[in-house]
């Protein structure tokens, strides 16, 4: 089976999430790839299931109530430096804020199919085709970890200790 392009969307407003969402399966439909994704409508309940490699894309509003956008952008930027980050408002007054955390691309509210569709194409040509990856379970939580990212693995037993390029 391959593998599904996974979308995240950050919006207090649930039209946008649901208008981000539809576009999102409709080009996968047209792009005949598999995309899956999910909808939070804070940054904190974003961040709170976020970890390395779990979204390829994240879509976030930059006006939401609750954790300021600087600090959500930080976190995700600390937890994982390879997701395209697409910053969603109704101001181009932090565009250059924006950027300054790596973001992907920058659209504006009201927005079109066109629009995000033309994002879309362009991440697509930006992500790996397929990046590999182990998934581990501990503590009841499951972490991919790219295989790039392992610089050493040695079992002993039940035990398994993996040294990764970030520690």
């Amino acid at each position: 089976m391959e593998d599904s392009l996974r979308i995240a969307i950050i919006d207090d407003e649930i039209e946008y999430q649901q208008k981000i969402g539809q576009i999102c399966k409709e080009f996968g439909i047209q792009n005949q790839c598999s995309v899956d994704t999910v909808s939070f409508d804070s940054g904190e309940a974003f961040l709170n299931t976020f970890t390395k490699n779990s979204f390829a894309i994240i879509f976030m509003d930059i006006y939401m109530g609750g954790m300021d956008r600087i600090t959500i952008a930080s976190q995700i930027r600390q937890r994982d430096d390879r997701c395209l980050l697409i910053f969603l408002t109704i101001s181009p007054e932090f565009m250059a804020e924006a950027f300054s955390f790596h973001a992907f691309e920058y659209i504006t509210k009201p927005f079109t199919a066109e629009r995000v569709t033309s994002v879309l194409k362009d991440a697509l040509k930006f992500l790996p085709a397929s990046p590999q990856y182990l998934e581990i379970v501990s503590k009841r939580k499951t972490i991919p970890v790219l295989l790039d990212d392992i610089v050493s693995a040695v079992t002993d037993a039940h035990y398994l200790e993996i040294t990764l390029t970030s520690n």
